[in-house]
C-alpha cells in the first residue's frame, strides 16, 4: 500500500493493473529475481545414469528412478535427465539424419536449443555427434538460449566442463519468443531444439458465451483486494489468430472432464460457457523462429496431455509447488510472484496449424512447409538405441514410460 492511502483511496487514485493472462503468468515464471524459475531450486541432473540392461524389469526400474527421485529430493525428471545420454543420443541421431539428407556437401550442423535445462541435453547431443560424425562435429555450432540467468549460468557450467566441445557452444541469455532478440535473419539452416519448453509457454483464456457464440478474452486484475480475473470483448491479435488456425476441439482431456468443464463453468464465466486455454506465446516464439530463422527444422517434445488437471477448461494447466520431493497442486494459477510451476499440455496436431500459421506470416517466404508429429514411442523406435535402453524382461522405458509425450517436427527450407 502506498504510504497515507488508503485501499479505497488507493483504487480511485490509480487504476487496477490489467495484464492479458500470458502477460501475467509470464510474470510469474520468468520475472528475473522473483519468478518460479528464478526463486526456486534450479533443476538438478540425475545423480548417476540410469543403468537400463542390468534391471530384471519395470518393477526394477520404477524403484531406481525412486531411489534417484529421494537421493536428489526431486518430484521428477525431464525425460531428457532421466534418459542420460540415451535421450540426447536419440535426438542427435535425429540431428544427422536430417543434416546428411537436406544439408549441401561440406554444410556445418548449426543447432539451438531453447531452454537447455542444466545443459545436460546439449552434452549428450554434442557427444553423440562427436562419435558418431567426427567430421561434422568438428564444424558444428551449438547455442543455447535461456532466459533465466540462473539456468544460462547452470547450462555455461555444464558445457564448461566437457572440454571435447570447447570452441563449439556458447549460450546466450534472453527470451526466444522475442524476435529482436535473435538479430538480423540468418541465412544458414538451423536445427532448433524445444524439450519440455512448450509446456512452460504462457497461455491465454478465453470463453465462448454458450447464447451469443462471442469468444471474449481474459485479463488479470490486481486490486486492493487481491487478484481476480475479468473477461472482455476479443481485440488482442494473438489471441485471434490462435482461434482462427482450426478447430480446438480435444482440450488435452477426456470428454468426461470437458462435459463437466461445460457444465460446471468457473469463475470469471457463466455456467455453460466454454472456457479454454490457447497458446499464444507458443506462436509468438513460431513467429519468431520464421522471422529470425527462415530456413530451419524444429524438434519439440512435450507433454500431449495432462490427465490430472483440476482446473475447468480445455488445454487447462497444472498448477504445483514442488519442494524437497512433495509436490503440492493449487486450485488456481492467481497466487504471488514465483509461487508455482504452470505447465500446459500441447495439441500436437493445433500446434501443425499454428507452426503454418507462423510460416505463412513471415516476412521471408520459402517454397517448403511440412510438419508431423507423432508418439514418442515411434520417436524412439526409429532414432534410439533399444537395445542400450531394454531392461533384462524386455520392458523398456524410452518406449513405454511418459506415454502422454509427443515429438513435433516442422520445417521451413
Amino acid at each position: 500500500m502506498l504510504r497515507g492511502l488508503s485501499c479505497a483511496q488507493l483504487t480511485t487514485a490509480t487504476e487496477p493493473q490489467r495484464q492479458l493472462l500470458r502477460d501475467f503468468l509470464h510474470d510469474r515464471l520468468y520475472h528475473p529475481t522473483e519468478g518460479y524459475f528464478s526463486a526456486h531450486q534450479p533443476p538438478v541432473g540425475i545423480g548417476r545414469p540410469l543403468d537400463l540392461p542390468s534391471l530384471s524389469g519395470e518393477d526394477a526400474y520404477r524403484m531406481e528412478v525412486r531411489r534417484q527421485y529421494d537421493d536428489l529430493a526431486v518430484a521428477w525428471l525431464t525425460p531428457s535427465e532421466l534418459f542420460t545420454p540415451h535421450y540426447g543420443q536419440a535426438v542427435a541421431a535425429f540431428l544427422l539424419a536430417e543434416h546428411a539428407r537436406t544439408a549441401a556437401t561440406g554444410a556445418s550442423l548449426h543447432v539451438k536449443e531453447i531452454g537447455g535445462g542444466t545443459g545436460r541435453l546439449a552434452v549428450d547431443v554434442l557427444d553423440h555427434v562427436c562419435a558418431a560424425a567426427p567430421e561434422v562435429h568438428a564444424r558444428m555450432r551449438y547455442t543455447c538460449v535461456e532466459i533465466s540467468t540462473r539456468l544460462a549460468a547452470l547450462q555455461r557450467a555444464t558445457l564448461d566442463a566437457a572440454p571435447a566441445h570447447s570452441g563449439l557452444c556458447t549460450v546466450e541469455c534472453r527470451d526466444a519468443a522475442d524476435t529482436g532478440g535473435w538479430g538480423a535473419p540468418a541465412e544458414e539452416h538451423t536445427f532448433v531444439l524445444a524439450m519440455e519448453v512448450l509446456d512452460n509457454m504462457p497461455h491465454d483464456r478465453v470463453a465462448r458465451n454458450a447464447r451469443s457464440g462471442a469468444w471474449l478474452q481474459t485479463c488479470v486484475v490486481d486490486t486492493c483486494d487481491g487478484l481476480r480475473e475479468e473477461l472482455e470483448p476479443l481485440q488482442d491479435g494473438l489471441v485471434g489468430r490462435c482461434l482462427r488456425v482450426g478447430d480446438w476441439a480435444s482440450g488435452g482431456k477426456s470428454l468426461w472432464h470437458r462435459l463437466l468443464d461445460f457444465a460446471v463453468g468457473e469463475p470469471g464465466a457463466r455456467g455453460g460457457d466454454e472456457i479454454m486455454y490457447l497458446p499464444t506465446r507458443t506462436l509468438a516464439l513460431l513467429d519468431a523462429l520464421s522471422t529470425a530463422l527462415p530456413s530451419h527444422t524444429l524438434l519439440a517434445a512435450d507433454f500431449d496431455a495432462l490427465p490430472d488437471t483440476s482446473l475447468p477448461g480445455a488445454y487447462a494447466p497444472l498448477v504445483a509447488t514442488t519442494v524437497g520431493g512433495s509436490t503440492r497442486d493449487h486450485a488456481s494459477y492467481l497466487l504471488p510472484r514465483g509461487s508455482a510451476d504452470v505447465f500446459f499440455p500441447t495439441d500436437f496436431g493445433m500446434l501443425a496449424r499454428l507452426y503454418e500459421a507462423a510460416a505463412r506470416a513471415a516476412p521471408t517466404q520459402l517454397a517448403g512447409v511440412n510438419t508431423q508429429h507423432m508418439k514418442t514411442v515411434e520417436f524412439m523406435k526409429r532414432f534410439a538405441n533399444l537395445p542400450a535402453t531394454t531392461t533384462q524382461s524386455g520392458y523398456n522405458p524410452l518406449l513405454r514410460d511418459f506415454t502422454n509425450t509427443s515429438f513435433f517436427v516442422g520445417q521451413r527450407a
